[in-house]
């Protein structure tokens, strides 16, 4: 925005220098062009940008988002894709230890559950599940644990 206001005045006090540097001998008719064709060069950097508007509104209206708003809005989809993982992750972590808790009667404090999560046509699809145990609940058959997680979810089960 500074780079387009110091160009319109620059071109602005260019074009009055040159004005008042036109002779007056050479008549008022020389005078007047020049003052219009000055004219005419601000009044087109004036209205350079609307070029730039103009264009981002006729890809609007064809569908399609201007490219400065194109790369923000990748980039924006990526991080809010990242939340959902994150927050799906969480979730399933936590919903792993309720049911084991359930199951098992395995206290919250003695496990922990590590979720491997990935995004796969637009869901969350569970990859690998690791679930430390501590305490008392070390002495839990791990091979049944693996065995319940991996039928509920559909993936590899490890149990430490």
């Amino acid at each position: 925005m500074r780079e387009y206001l110091m160009s319109v005045i620059g071109a602005a006090l260019l074009v009055g220098v040159i004005g008042m540097m036109v002779p007056t001998s050479a008549g008022e008719g020389l005078k007047r062009y020049v003052g219009l064709l000055g004219s005419l060069c601000v009044l087109c950097i004036l209205i350079a940008p609307a070029a730039e508007v103009l264009e981002a509104l006729s890809r609007l209206s064809r569908g399609r988002l201007p490219e400065w708003l194109e790369e923000s809005g990748e980039e924006y989809s990526q991080k809010y894709s990242d939340f959902l993982l994150s927050v799906g992750k969480e979730n399933i972590e936590e919903g792993i230890v309720a049911l084991l808790g359930e199951q098992f009667g395995i206290p919250e404090s003695e496990v922990s559950v590590t979720a491997e999560v990935r995004e796969r046509d637009r869901e969350l699809e569970v990859v690998r599940v690791t679930v430390v145990l501590t305490g008392r609940s070390v002495l839990r058959d791990p091979y049944a644990i693996e065995a319940y997680i991996s039928s509920l979810l559909g993936c590899e089960c490890i149990v430490k």
